[in-house]
């Protein structure tokens, strides 16, 4: 009887293709997982950047003098020594500020591509501003996901005697 001391041509390829497929499983499985934390990181950066704006929103509007929403992606807000400008342009909402001696900075919220804003004055001195989730589902069209309302000049009611 004849003793082998190697593998056969076929054992071999068998163990290549199962090698091969593994290796695809593996890498695949891979790929989608650096792609879920991409998008679950971009996600957070946009949140963080919607409670930055709806903090900034409050802020100016307490401190404003007065304030108008032309339409529901502009809204002017004038201070005693700046007007700011938001406008709300393709999930980026932009907020101008321009100073007494011509100095302006500009500031950008990223909302993401599957949010958008709207500014709305329904009571007089108070005005909103809604940031909506647009989720793609025929039975979930939108779910509110942000949301402020400030009263125009409320910190310096406060502050007068």
């Amino acid at each position: 009887m004849k003793t082998r001391h190697a593998f056969t041509l076929i054992e071999t390829l068998v163990v290549m293709s199962v090698s091969g497929l593994l290796m695809t499983l593996a890498i695949t499985t891979l790929e989608r997982s650096l792609s879920i934390g991409t998008q679950t990181a971009d996600r957070i950066d946009d949140a963080r950047s919607a409670i930055r704006l709806v903090d900034q929103f409050r802020d100016d509007l307490r401190i404003a003098k007065t304030a108008n929403t032309s339409a529901p992606s502009k809204l002017e807000i004038t201070l005693a020594r700046s007007v700011i400008t938001y406008e709300i342009d393709k999930g980026t909402v932009t907020r101008v500020e321009a100073i007494e001696d011509d100095k302006t900075r500009k500031e950008t919220y990223p909302l993401g591509y599957d949010r958008t804003a709207a500014f709305a004055s329904q009571v007089p001195d108070r005005i909103s501003l809604s940031i909506t989730f647009l989720t793609g589902l025929k039975h979930e069209p939108t779910r509110l996901d942000n949301f402020a309302i400030a009263t125009i000049g409320s910190r310096i009611a406060k502050e007068q005697p």
